[in-house]
């Protein structure tokens, strides 16, 4: 007879007491239920920008894999950062990926060391922000086939 892990055990056990917690095993099924947007500003704000399309085109790749998030890439015309800010407290995705506008630009002003730089280095901090939500209740990413309620 075959002993169980103990991942497994304590996923049962975590699983039991907190029925917002789906088992390890299940976890993966739920990813890509789980909507991340991408607004690309450094495209909009830079021509022939390099940093914006690479970031989304790395993203979007990751939709072919087995087991990925909910990427979806949003216009960011007439948007500011705080719209988006909004849009993920009011719950609309889980998080967003925002690619700083002139993120290209300032790459290029600070590799060619006459600008793009923050006490004497790059700060790529201000290329790409991620804005999530810390809190969470468990049934706002509940799927529909994923049972009733816990009561």
């Amino acid at each position: 007879m075959r002993r169980p892990s103990l991942l497994a055990l304590l996923s049962l056990s975590r699983a039991q007491a907190d029925p917002c917690t789906p088992a390890a095993d299940q976890l993966e099924s739920y990813f890509p239920s789980v909507k991340v947007y991408v607004y690309d500003f450094d495209s909009v704000a830079t021509p022939n920008a390099v940093l914006g399309p690479a970031v989304v085109q790395y993203l979007e790749s990751t939709l072919s894999s087995p087991v990925h998030l909910g990427i979806i890439v949003r216009d960011p015309a007439g948007k500011t950062f705080d719209d988006v800010a909004s849009e993920i407290v009011g719950e609309k995705a889980w998080g967003a990926v925002v690619i700083n506008a002139n993120a290209t630009s300032n790459f290029e002003a600070a590799m060619a060391g006459t600008g793009g730089l923050l006490d004497g280095q790059w700060a790529p901090e201000g290329a790409v922000s991620l804005v999530v939500a810390g809190a969470r209740w468990c049934t706002s990413s509940r799927s529909p086939k994923s049972g009733p309620e816990p009561s």
